[in-house]
């Protein structure tokens, strides 16, 4: 049986599913029954073993309705034994016209982190990657130098091609898979 290990990148996954439905929000998205579904479309020859979830919290102050319901996100990922969450910065930068955004630091690095950890300690034979971002096309690499597979599960909007062509199999998301996966 192949144990299944599924690394989602919570940030991008967000900008995902706006770009594919801008009424979509990962505050309601059942990200467990996502990664079951995403592990091998009910494979009985893979298990999934974990889900790594990372993301930043938001900032209270700015939107006190968004943070109340992110924070009841993250406690439903926090009860299931499958999900470890990593919880990363969210920092204020000043745009080109004086504007305030929001970035998440440390996400990419500790998802890479992980998953090379994990790899290298044998934890799981198949990594799913829930990213568009082309950065982690060198991850994948050396994962894969391992004697590892890396699966891409990415938006059908968008995304990297050079990552989805590095990766053994890459698994689109879609309205379909969406709509099942919302609560």
């Amino acid at each position: 049986m192949s144990r299944v290990f599924v690394y989602i990148d919570g940030r991008n996954f967000f900008y995902g599913l706006r770009s594919s439905d801008i009424n979509y929000t990962d505050l309601n998205f059942d990200f467990v029954k996502f990664s079951n579904l995403i592990k091998g479309c009910n494979r009985k020859d893979r298990s999934l073993d974990k889900i790594y979830y990372y993301n930043a919290p938001l900032k209270q102050q700015i939107n006190p309705y968004l943070f109340r319901e992110q924070q009841k996100l993250f406690s439903r990922l926090s009860l299931d034994p499958l999900v470890e969450m990593r919880l990363c910065k969210m920092i204020g930068r000043i745009d080109d016209k004086g504007r305030e955004k929001f970035v998440t630091k440390g996400d990419d690095i500790w998802l890479a982190c992980d998953m090379l950890q994990d790899a290298n300690d044998d934890k799981f034979d198949i990594a799913i990657l829930v990213s568009c971002d082309g950065d982690f096309l060198k991850l994948v690499e050396y994962v894969q130098s391992l004697d590892k597979e890396v699966e891409n599960a990415y938006f059908l909007d968008g995304g990297s091609i050079a990552l989805r062509k590095q990766c053994n199999a890459i698994i689109g998301i879609g309205p379909d898979l969406i709509e099942e996966c919302l609560l």
